[in-house]
């Protein structure tokens, strides 16, 4: 089983590379409904389509916190850096 380190997560989730990607997602993804944006967030980061239960909790972030961090959060996901 992989895993990432307290460091690693803190690394992914604020390094300035990070945040330039998550932004550069919203900017392509920007012309998208909210719903929309996570769906197609979803098949970008993973290839697969959100369930129903992460669309709603992305939704909850995107409203409190915006797409960037919502990007940010998917960037630093196993699912996103490890091939299982």
């Amino acid at each position: 089983m992989s895993t990432t380190s307290p460091l690693q997560a803190l690394t992914l989730l604020n390094h300035g590379f990070t945040v330039r990607m998550a932004e550069a997602l919203d900017k392509r993804l920007a012309r998208m409904a909210t719903r929309e944006h996570i769906e197609q967030a979803f098949l970008l980061a993973y290839g697969r389509p959100a369930e129903p239960e992460e669309i709603s909790e992305s939704m909850r972030l995107i409203e409190k916190h915006g797409f960037v961090h919502f990007a940010r959060a998917l960037f630093n996901t196993n699912e996103f850096l490890y091939v299982y």
